[in-house]
């Protein structure tokens, strides 16, 4: 499950910081993907890393065919997980 984990969220960290990237380079660095897209809708999509190992942990959890005693602490890793590379990376 470990490697679950460390995929998953070096792909949910990955797909955020692609998302900001690209957001800066088509406003001339004027806006961030938060001013962008609505915070609403798109927080656990993509704006916020520890908010998207909600929804990035289930869909992962149900492709892996994990049950919901293993699906929690994948989460609860993930969100974690995500915190920590992310302050790493930006």
């Amino acid at each position: 499950m470990l490697e679950i984990l460390l995929i998953t969220s070096i792909v949910i960290v990955g797909a955020h910081i692609a998302a900001d990237e690209l957001s800066y380079t088509f406003t001339n660095g004027e806006k961030g993907i938060g001013d962008l897209l609505p915070n609403k809708w798109f927080k656990p999509v993509i704006t916020c890393p520890t908010c998207m190992a909600s929804l990035w942990g289930i869909a992962s959890a149900i492709i892996h065919g994990l049950t919901i005693f293993e699906a929690v602490p994948l989460i609860l890793a993930l969100a974690f997980t995500n915190t920590l590379l992310n302050k790493w990376l930006n």
